[in-house]
């Protein structure tokens, strides 16, 4: 992306914070839910399927995400929720883990 593209979303961006009208029809796609969409496979009921939120952002990390790990965890669990994808515990090898039930890595993955 060169400095002109990135120029000019900061200024839509920046209208479409300024106008509440133009905010309802200008909606922005969350890389970070693209990128979830594509390195995980989401089933929230399929009980099978875990996956830790240190696993997701180490995944995610790997992708290219830049963002805090304490960031990511946050947003991890507001789309999680939202998708209404269960907490849950797992005893793997002997130690237990806290994660998400219904996730599990694809074969997209970095």
């Amino acid at each position: 992306m060169s400095n002109p593209d990135v120029v000019e979303i900061i200024k839509c961006w920046l209208r479409a914070r300024a106008s509440p009208e133009m905010s309802q029809e200008f909606e922005v796609e969350d890389y970070l839910e693209a990128r979830i969409d594509r390195y995980f496979d989401i089933e929230p009921n399929n009980t099978t399927y875990f996956t830790t939120t240190d696993e997701m952002i180490d995944v995610l990390e790997k992708g290219g995400t830049r963002e805090s790990a304490l960031s990511l965890a946050r947003r991890i669990a507001t789309m999680m929720k939202q998708r209404e994808v269960s907490e849950g515990r797992r005893t793997i090898g002997g130690k237990k883990y806290r994660g998400w039930v219904g996730v599990r890595r694809s074969l997209y993955t970095p």
